[in-house]
């Protein structure tokens, strides 16, 4: 009998093991792609501020680059910090694009 209880205590340890290991390789796969997401949002708005792409097209691009729940799970603190992310880009590409009205107009 102390057989079969230490059979299944190591079976759970080594199911807790494998279950660690999965869910921290996932992390580690979902943290690179945010990563990769939050590079390209900022490439986006650096490729605005230099007249590279023009600000509609720039807010486009953000708003369309792999929507919530693509790459992530939909909710999740990745996320979240994804679309907070992807919000401020926008705000910023709009702003840049407020001032370059502005100083057409008083040109």
């Amino acid at each position: 009998m102390a057989k079969w209880r230490e059979a299944i205590a190591w079976c759970g340890f080594l199911f807790s093991t494998v279950l660690g290991v999965y869910n921290y390789g996932m992390l580690t796969i979902r943290i690179g792609l945010a990563n990769e997401q939050l590079y390209w949002f900022y490439e986006f708005r650096e490729m605005v501020k230099n007249g590279e792409l023009p600000p509609k097209v720039g807010i486009s691009e953000v708003q369309s680059y792999y929507a919530s729940g693509t790459k992530q799970i939909h909710g999740s603190v990745l996320d979240q910090i994804v679309e907070s992310v992807r919000a401020d880009v926008i705000s910023d590409i709009q702003e840049i694009e407020n001032v370059r009205g502005r100083a057409v107009q008083n040109d």
